[in-house]
């Protein structure tokens, strides 16, 4: 895992980005093409960064100056716009902000993708996705929303650039629920590792050029289809607990190939992530333990 800092919330240096949030807006202008949902989001951002004990809707108002929080509930609620384009401008923008001229977090290129999953607790369960499940960021089985997250690292820091929610089959399964909720239609079960390859072929396009290694837990390392896919796109990987005992072991068509030194890959990816790199051809390797989290078998 890398090590994230903190989020920054002295309100001087939040009011010092606000130039750069500014350009960040103009650059979503497709998704807010009024200039006072511009105004409202640019005040919600700040708020959410600034120096909130709660950032809850009234207290978010107030540190912007209003008298009432229905301009944010108004923005996030029943303004149109469209979150995924919002998403895109973002990602684009943090990858083009992250750039390091080259010296990236990995071995030989760009950076590093991590995908991991965090846990959001809930008391209801009348949000998307909501249900007891397992969550490593509350170590344990709890009412939860569980959300699929990819971040970029490289020499010049890291930050998250992509997610998805994941609705357990319980949802999938009653329509009725997910309508309540909001869910489209068209939106059925997807494990967390395809919802992980969903994210990586969006990210992919506007990456950087140079070797990209992707990092990720056993949820991920332990299923082939994964592993599959990672090579399919030519990126080696750092995975956990991918059926293999502790130690190296090549995976994939290059295994039996004459394996050149382990060599570990950067961005803060620890000791224990390593990789085979074959004669010519780098080969992915799979790392870690073979026993799964609880509540992590078959998903």
């Amino acid at each position: 895992m890398l090590d994230v800092p903190p989020v920054v919330t002295d309100r001087e240096r939040a009011d010092g980005w606000s130039d750069r949030l500014e350009d960040v807006l103009l650059e979503a202008g497709s998704v807010f093409p009024r200039a006072d949902l511009r105004r409202r989001a640019a005040a919600c951002i700040r708020g959410l960064l600034g120096p909130l004990s709660r950032k809850n809707g009234w207290q978010l108002a107030e540190y912007a100056g209003d008298a009432r929080p229905d301009g944010r509930q108004h923005l996030l609620d029943r303004s149109r716009w469209d979150v995924d384009e919002l998403r895109d401008v973002v990602r684009r923008y943090v990858i083009a902000g992250l750039d390091d001229g080259g010296c990236g977090a990995g071995p030989a290129g760009a950076g590093v993708l991590v995908v991991d999953e965090t846990g959001f607790a809930k008391k209801g369960h009348a949000s998307a996705g909501a249900a007891r499940q397992f969550t490593g960021s509350l170590s344990g089985v709890f009412p939860c929303q569980v959300g699929v997250m990819a971040a970029w690292a490289t020499g010049a820091g890291q930050a998250l650039i992509d997610r998805e929610l994941y609705l357990p089959q319980e949802w999938t399964r009653d329509r009725a629920r997910c309508r309540a909720a909001h869910v489209p239609d068209g939106v059925g079960f997807a494990a967390k590792p395809r919802q992980a390859e969903q994210m990586i072929d969006r990210i992919l396009p506007d990456l950087p050029q140079g070797q990209v290694w992707v990092a990720a837990d056993e949820v991920y390392g332990r299923d082939g289809a994964f592993r599959a896919f990672l090579e399919s796109r030519e990126l080696p990987y750092a995975a956990g607990g991918a059926g293999q005992p502790d130690g190296v072991a090549a995976a994939g068509p290059a295994a039996h190939r004459p394996a050149g030194r382990a060599r570990r890959p950067g961005g803060g990816l620890g000791g224990a992530a390593r990789r085979t790199l074959p004669a010519r051809q780098p080969q992915p390797a799979a790392v870690g333990t073979t026993r799964p989290r609880p509540g992590h078998e078959g998903r």
